[in-house]
Order: structure tokens, then sequence, then C-alpha cells
């Protein structure tokens, strides 16, 4: 009877383990059974799972990498509040009005200082500053002297005394000492009064004309296609040229009766030697520039002066007319 009792304990107890076993095998972790290294121990008999070594180490490394995750973020945090609100905070700042008035009053002195430094320099370097003005004003005496010294012909193709726009008014050949070839030069039959392009004197030439003062009793030769003007009562006469230059003749009465040598001496300066020389009814004396003719009739009654004012210094075109004009000058 014992031994048919005891088997049916047995089988229960058989029974009991293995329903146990299949309990601990489905609750196991997916990972140990994907040959993950995690691995987990089962209490025989309790069912309760058991951690291991490894499992403790990977929560350690992740406790750390959070703690400096948060670190980081706090240090950002704190550079971006350090750099981007905080300056704006200071700009923010109220700065008292008298502090202001101050910087402007310093700025202001400073910039008062600047604009004195030029003045000072000038009070404490007075002899070189007195030397350069000294070298330029003598500069531009030379300058003055090259150009009143003598006519410079702009343009002489054919190098006969002519310049090439003198040559259009008396109507030569540009590239020809001798125009109409009855061998005698342009230029010396126009200091003679002869028409260089053909026969006959100026004073017939079609390209030339006199012109009579109404008032002062003269008379002279100028290109006929050239404007004429007067002022002052026909006591000033102005002939402008095709370049803008004029040449110009006004008259003025000779109150002490002065020769033409002792007017200039006392009016213009010392008379170069051997200066005066005579004309149609006058004597008279080139000045020192060669751009003004100063002359007085035989009766000593008017001051005349024929005058070339060039449109650029240094560039007289038409020299050889304005010596025409004087040597035809004639007072009746």
């Amino acid at each position: 009877m014992f031994n048919k009792k005891k088997k049916p304990i047995k089988i229960e107890d058989e029974i009991a383990s293995q329903v146990n076993q299949d309990l601990i095998v489905h609750n196991m972790p997916q990972s140990n059974l994907s040959g993950s290294d995690l691995s987990y121990t089962a209490a025989p008999k309790t069912g309760i799972i058991i951690e291991d070594e490894g499992k403790k180490k990977y929560k350690m490394v992740g406790a750390l990498i959070i703690g400096l995750g948060v670190i980081l973020v706090a240090v950002l945090i704190f550079l971006s509040y350090r750099f981007f609100f905080q300056p704006s905070v200071g700009n923010n700042e109220v700065v008292p009005e008298n502090i202001l008035e101050e910087e402007v009053i310093l700025d202001n002195r400073e910039e008062e200082d600047e604009f004195k430094a030029p003045t000072t320099t000038v009070e404490v370097e007075p002899e070189v500053i007195v030397e350069e003005l000294t070298s330029e004003e003598e500069n531009s005496n030379e300058e003055e002297d090259e150009y009143t010294a003598d006519f410079s012909l702009v343009m002489d193709s054919d190098s006969d005394g002519l310049t090439d726009e003198e040559e259009l008014v008396f109507q030569t050949n540009q590239n020809l000492e001798d125009s109409d070839n009855d061998t005698y030069f342009d230029l010396d039959e126009i200091r003679n009064l002869y028409n260089p392009s053909g026969g006959g004197t100026l004073e017939e030439a079609s390209y030339m004309m006199r012109y009579f003062s109404r008032v002062a009793n003269y008379s002279f030769l100028y290109p006929r296609s050239w404007d004429l003007s007067s002022t002052n009562n026909d006591y000033t006469v102005i002939i402008a040229a095709p370049d803008n230059s004029l040449l110009q003749v006004s008259v003025q009465p000779n109150n002490r009766r002065q020769t033409i040598s002792t007017w200039y001496e006392a009016t213009v300066g010392e008379a170069p030697v051997n200066s005066e020389v005579k004309g149609n009814g006058w004597s008279g004396i080139m000045g020192a520039d060669n751009m003004n003719f100063y002359l007085t009739d035989n009766e000593l009654t008017n001051i005349y002066v024929v005058s070339y004012i060039p449109t650029i210094n240094n560039r007289v075109l038409y020299p050889n007319i304005f010596q025409l004009l004087i040597d035809t000058f004639k007072i009746e």
C-alpha cells in the first residue's frame, strides 16, 4: 500500500519541476537568447533572475556620459549668457550727464589742438617758409622773363619766319619760303610792306584793310577777316585774332608834352639803350616785354600804346602781324 501512495507524489513533483523550468525559459530576456554579452542566471528553484557584472559596468558608463553631457550643456548656457546677453545689458547702463559733457569738452580741445598745429609749425620755422616763397617767386620771374623775352613761334613748317597761322592770313604757301617765286622771301616782302603771295603792296592786297581813327588822327593795316571794335569814344580799338588773342591800340593825352623816352622812363621804367625808333609821324619804344609798343606823335600831343594780348602764355601765333600794325601805323 505504501508503494502505491508514493507514485503519485513522484509524478506531481516531476510535473511541478517541469512547469518551473518552462517558466524560467519563457521569462528570460531576448538579449540572452540572441547571443548578447549580457547573461542572466536563474535560481534553480526560486525563478529569480540575477544581473551579471557586465550589466553593471554599462550602467556606470552610461551614467558618466549623461553627467558629462549635463556639464557641457551648462557650459554652453553660461557662454551664451556671457557673450550675447551681458554686452547688451552693459550698453544700456546710464552714464551721468556731467561725464558726457567732460568727454565732449576734451574732444573739442583735441580738435582745436589739431587745427592749431599748422599755425604752430609756421611760427616755429618762419625762415624756411620765407625761403620757399622767395624761391617760388624767383621761378615765377624766370618764367615771365622767358615769356617776355621773345615771341614763341608755335609752328613754322617752311622755317621762313612766318607761323603757319600767319601764312593763312597772307595767303602764302606754308611749305615754301618764296610763295610767289619772285626771288624774295615771304617775310622780307612783308617787312617791306609788299604782298608775299602776289604783285603789289600790302596796302593793295585784298586780305588787308586800313583802319582810320575818328578822334585820334591815326591809322594802321590789319587783316580784313579779323573782328575790330572800338570803345571809350574810339580812343581804344580792339582787334580779335582767330585764336581769341587781341591786338589793342589805346590813346591818352601827353599832358606834359614829353618825348617818348622821357615819358617811358617816368611811366614804365628805364628804356633800353638805342631803343627809340622813328615812324610815319611818330617816335616810339618797344617795351622790354616785346608785347607793348609806346609812341607819341611829332607834336607830342598824345601817347599811343599798341599791345599784343595772347590768350595763352608763350603761345604767340601772330608776331609778324603785330609788327606789321606798328610798321603801318600812321599819324596825320
